[in-house]
């Protein structure tokens, strides 16, 4: 379980951009940056985990790469640091168990977390810190309909089951108490919460014992901003979502077979009093280009930054901004030097507005919208709120402690 160095790794530049290169770097699955590292990248591989620290300066030495692997542990095909970036979790689908990685310490101690039933573990989740308790919560998906959520102090979990199938997509909200998910085959968002329970004798995960269906994001169609005549086809099921660090700003992508896959779907949320998800707007490409990775942007003072990278190659940054008068800025650029788009959330809501990442946008001052009542399909109305309580909660069997 020791990692390993390699004097045969090669890096170099080619403009601006590095490429990092190793012969055990073999079919990449997973990336994700380690926080507060100033370049720190670990890469999920067919032969486990390749730790970066990546060059600041053309004259800086090579990185020389960490391989962090353990027995039975690969392919790895997901990756999560915890918010302090102190420890790294690595999941395999073929392992029963999944990895903690200390990168605090020098030889990058890997220990080994083991629970069985549902069979391996295709998907992690970090939470943010939990202020409350001074710990975080570690969601571990199975390719089964199982999943179990730890906490992160003495690491014991709490199982949800009997789901309608896999979780394929979560993310946390920025206060660690939310859980959203996706389920395979399901063109819905459910969400679990969490209160905050704490002992002297120890720290609980404290899940809910039901998940509730927050939005129903079945493909319709709607007509395009740029020509009406044009019936675009959006939603579908979902493949990958992201929450922004406010809490107010969720995107997702589809799964290939959805009608909405060549979009990036964003959404207005709120989780106090309840969990709300209404659409905003959506994100669309150049011609035949499909989303392949969507991330926002931690350090964004106002607002919030959503960066996608397209299936050509091409990145596209979208600031989003929201709940706060507009100022005078300069258009956002994408990485090829084209216009992207600055919008204001709130417009787009009102607006019910589909855009282009390509095309500019003009600036329009944001404004409160107020909620209307909720109809069956989320996508055919601009702006609706789903009021946990009006929802059919999706039946979970939790099961506390070790299992």
């Amino acid at each position: 379980m020791q990692p390993s160095a390699t004097s045969s790794s090669t890096s170099f530049q080619c403009g601006r951009m590095q490429q990092l290169k190793h012969f055990e770097q073999k079919r990449i699955s997973s990336l994700a940056w380690r926080p507060y590292s100033g370049g720190m990248l670990a890469v999920g591989c067919q032969t486990g985990v390749m730790l970066w620290q990546v060059r600041s300066h053309p004259g800086a030495p090579r990185p020389l790469p960490r391989h962090l692997c353990a027995h039975g542990h690969s392919p790895v095909t997901s990756v999560a640091w915890s918010s302090d970036g102190r420890l790294l979790a690595s999941a395999s689908p073929a392992d029963t168990s999944f990895m903690v990685w200390d990168a605090s310490s020098v030889d990058c101690t890997g220990t080994p977390i083991c629970r069985h039933g549902g069979g391996g573990v295709s998907l992690l989740a970090w939470s943010p810190a939990v202020q409350e308790v001074g710990m975080s919560r570690l969601l571990t998906a199975t390719p089964s309909p199982l999943f179990r959520v730890w906490e992160t102090h003495g690491f014991t979990c709490e199982r949800w089951s009997n789901l309608a199938g896999r979780v394929t997509a979560a993310c946390w909200s920025p206060d660690g108490n939310t859980l959203l998910f996706a389920m395979a085959g399901d063109p819905s968002l459910y969400y679990l919460t969490f209160f905050v329970a704490k002992t002297e004798e120890s720290r609980q995960v404290g899940g809910a014992n039901a998940a509730v269906k927050c939005a129903d994001i079945s493909a319709v169609g709607m007509p395009s901003a740029g020509d009406p005549d044009e019936i675009i086809e959006v939603g579908g099921c979902v493949q990958s979502m992201v929450w922004d660090k406010t809490g107010e700003r969720l995107a997702c992508t589809f799964t290939a077979d959805s009608p909405g896959h060549s979009l990036v779907a964003v959404f207005v949320t709120k989780t106090l009093p309840v969990v709300e998800v209404m659409p905003c707007g959506f994100i669309r490409g150049r011609r035949d280009e499909v989303p392949a990775v969507i991330a926002f942007q931690n350090d964004v003072q106002q607002g919030s930054l959503l960066s996608v990278a397209w299936s050509s190659g091409r990145v596209a940054f979208v600031p989003l901004l929201s709940n706060t008068p507009l100022q005078s800025e300069p258009s956002p650029q994408t990485a090829d030097g084209n216009t992207s788009q600055w919008i204001s959330a709130a417009a787009v809501a009102a607006a019910g507005t589909t855009f282009s990442s390509s095309t500019k946008v003009a600036p329009v001052p944001a404004q409160k919208v107020a909620p209307v009542p909720a109809r069956k399909d989320l996508m055919q109305t601009h702006v609706q709120s789903h009021v946990a309580s009006s929802q059919s909660p999706l039946l979970l069997a939790r099961t506390p402690g070790f299992r």
